[in-house]
């Protein structure tokens, strides 16, 4: 229905599309559902709406782009947030989940339409560059990318910006390629007053995480110290004329260094006009793509990467024509497989297209293990191969030679760089890393789990922390099967207390510390010192105070000398949201009620979207500390929200309570929206009175509050005076 209202309703198709996603919250990079639409029917409806209606394709991805990646997000620390759904993104796999196509998509239509309506996408990028989001980022940076000096302003802003181009350089290769090219050309547009700005400001001061010591505390590895400076100078050079000023310093750091080049992340899709055979695929023969195949490759000599597509991108093509027809390329595949002529990308990307076009399970097992068995594969299509066992894991299928591939790829595989502090990210994208993950997504086969447990032995003292990190980011599903040799791997794979492993360990451990807290004592003591994981470590040790476990009680002691409370104030304050554990939580939200903290102060107050009334006199004699408390001067609408639910049942507290509306900062309306929430509040309260005490002293109380809100402008606006006639709609 939605693909054949397209043509003459595509407001109401976009709109019922959107209410039909299902994007839950979570942190899982293996999650390949379709967060756009969870059946075919809905993929034909997109295809149709960028078709024939693609301004209101675009606003409909972009809007589902913003859900996702709001709902994918993690905690890394830092102003960028980085969302699971895109960690692996990078233009040259849109074909690894189906969310990546639409992403790419939304990028092409920006780029497609910049010369015939530049303003839009102008105020487009510049929305998406002032983002948090790493992937609305990457978004901003390809159309900049594609019309460096037309955005010679934006780039400029975003490269001034205090902090903004340390934290994002290392998050994602493809981003970084991107920041390169626009730096180095960008710089040689800019006027004398800004090449000084970014002389002194982002040349002088840039250092890439690489640079630090492996605390990464401002110490430096003098091995790696001045790579950041030296990549910025190289890009400016690869554009043009170096300055003077810097030629020293340049040549001092290539002796360093030696000869360093920007490359495209291979395979990656740029959008030039280099395709002639485009349209010609549809009458391809077999024998066609045979000779094609060992034409169009990066070994060829004679091959003009320019001028004819990338290997990649030939590939892709080749997988999308596969899927089509999946059944009748089986037997091509094999003989693909046996050319050596072939290079390695056709093969994986002929694997790929086979999955996506559903062959058989087990066709597509031996096909994968002939190509095992026969070829040497790189780093990159040894990581996609890994990937394909996405599709077995779907299909409920255990093939103990595929365990075998992963083991061997476990043990002897490649773990990328070892740069930044992200370790999730980087163990993902390794090929031990990928494979640690791969094996523990067979946790639902009982009879692998041994197999499973020993592989991941390995790793122990044998690996780096982002490999383990890609292990550890999923073993709670292991947990049915046994869950102290669980307890036991864990704590053998997180013994050197990475910070990037205790990031990643509230995943298993938010259900271990149920299981034996005392087995994890000893860990918490050591792990509650790492700062950079003290979010995940202080929610940890928090469930397990609330719970009233043996020894929380001191952890919790220990963390907070070393560490500020805020992460244990909003676990505490979460137990109050699900009503549970009421009276330990309360223990510690009152503990720090005089705090002076602003954003301790926020914690507290945005609490309250998610408190319940029915807990109202659970937390009463909390609510009544709170209003006259340091933190609670940063109280807001969620407060007086809550306030206005329980104002029925509990009028004579709510007036009280609401009473105290002058205790609040001074009101800066660009930052805060309270203006009559306290009015809403004593006039419900009021009307309750009325009804159930009518001789109540506090209906005069509230009267004479009222008449004080009114007089008061910083606690009202227009509407105040309507209150009275539209409350009881709350």
């Amino acid at each position: 229905m939605l693909e054949h209202s397209v043509k003459h309703f595509p407001d109401w198709v976009a709109q019922a599309l959107f209410e039909h996603i299902d994007i839950k919250e979570g942190v899982d990079i293996a999650d390949d559902r379709n967060y756009f639409y969870p059946s075919h029917q809905g993929g034909q409806a997109y295809e149709k709406l960028w078709e024939i209606h693609p301004d209101v394709a675009y606003d409909l991805v972009k809007r589902i782009i913003k859900e996702i990646i709001s709902k994918r997000k993690f905690d890394r620390g830092g102003s960028i947030i980085v969302d699971s759904a895109y960690l692996l993104y990078d233009r040259k796999n849109i074909d690894l989940y189906k969310h990546y196509e639409q992403l790419d998509k939304l990028q092409e239509y920006l780029e497609k339409n910049y010369p015939k309506r530049p303003e839009f996408v102008k105020a487009e990028v510049q929305q998406f560059l002032a983002s948090s989001y790493i992937t609305e980022i990457i978004i901003a940076f390809t159309v900049i990318y594609k019309y460096p000096q037309t955005f010679e302003d934006e780039a400029y802003e975003f490269f001034i910006k205090k902090g903004r181009l340390d934290e994002v350089y290392g998050l994602n290769q493809y981003l970084k390629y991107m920041l390169l090219e626009v730096f180095g050309e960008m710089y040689h547009d800019l006027t004398t007053n800004q090449q000084k700005v970014i002389d002194e400001n982002v040349i002088s001061k840039f250092q890439k995480k690489s640079e630090l010591s492996v605390d990464y505390k401002k110490t430096f590895n003098k091995s790696w110290y001045g790579i950041g400076k030296y990549e910025l100078l190289s890009s400016i050079k690869s554009k043009g004329n170096l300055p003077k000023s810097w030629e020293k310093d340049y040549q001092e750091l290539f002796r360093k260094f030696g000869k360093t080049e920007n490359k495209e992340p291979e395979g990656i899709k740029t959008y030039v006009n280099r395709d002639p055979i485009e349209g010609k695929y549809d009458a391809f023969t077999f024998d066609n793509w045979k000779t094609s195949f060992k034409k169009y490759k990066h070994t060829n000599k004679n091959y003009d990467s320019w001028n004819y597509p990338a290997e990649y991108e030939h590939g892709r093509r080749f997988a999308d024509v596969v899927t089509l027809d999946a059944d009748e390329f089986v037997p091509y595949l094999k003989q693909i497989i046996e050319d050596k002529e072939i290079s390695n990308t056709y093969v994986v990307k002929g694997l790929e297209g086979l999955k996506d076009g559903k062959v058989k399970p087990d066709v597509l097992k031996n096909l994968m293990l002939q190509a095992i068995n026969e070829r040497n594969f790189d780093y990159e299509n040894k990581l996609y191969l890994i990937w394909l066992n996405r599709y077995f894991i779907e299909k409920k299928k255990v093939y103990p030679e595929i365990l075998d591939f992963l083991k061997e790829a476990l043990e002897n595989g490649d773990e990328g760089r070892e740069l930044g502090n992200d370790a999730l990210n980087r163990g993902a994208n390794s090929v031990r890393g990928a494979a640690a993950s791969a094996l523990v997504d067979y946790s639902f086969d009982e009879k692998s789990f041994d197999f499973i447990c020993d592989t991941l032995t390995v790793l122990v003292d044998n690996s780096r922390p982002s490999t383990r990190a890609a292990a550890i980011h999923k073993m709670q599903y292991l947990l049915r099967h046994d869950k102290e040799r669980i307890l036991s791997l864990f704590l053998r794979l997180s013994n050197d207390f990475s910070p990037g492993i205790l990031k990643v360990s509230i995943m298993p451990l938010q259900y271990l510390v149920h299981y034996r807290f005392d087995r994890l004592i000893p860990f918490f003591k050591e792990a509650l010192k790492v700062k950079e994981a003290n979010k995940e470590i202080g929610k940890l040790i928090t469930l397990g105070y609330c719970n009233s476990y043996d020894g929380a009680s001191d952890l919790l002691e220990d963390f907070l000398k070393v560490n500020e409370p805020n992460s244990v104030i909003k676990t505490a304050l979460e137990f109050i949201e699900h009503s549970h554990q009421i009276e330990k939580a309360l223990e510690i939200v009152t503990r720090f009620l005089d705090s002076d903290s602003k954003e301790i102060g926020e914690i507290y107050n945005r609490s309250f979207f998610h408190i319940k009334p029915k807990d109202f006199s659970a937390i009463r004699t909390f609510l009544f500390a709170y209003v006259d408390s340091n933190v609670g001067k940063w109280r807001d609408h969620p407060f007086y929200d809550f306030l206005l639910k329980c104002s029925s049942d509990h009028y004579n507290d709510c007036i009280k309570l609401a009473s105290k509306y002058e205790n609040h900062f001074g009101i800066d309306v660009s930052q805060r929206t309270l203006r009559n929430e306290p009015l809403k509040v004593i006039i419900n309260a009021y009307n309750a009175v009325r009804e159930y005490r009518k001789d109540s002293p506090m209906a005069d109380m509230a009267l004479d509050i009222f008449d004080g809100i009114l007089k008061n402008e910083e606690y009202r606006d227009s509407s105040a005076y309507r209150i009275l006639e539209d409350v009881d709609t709350y």
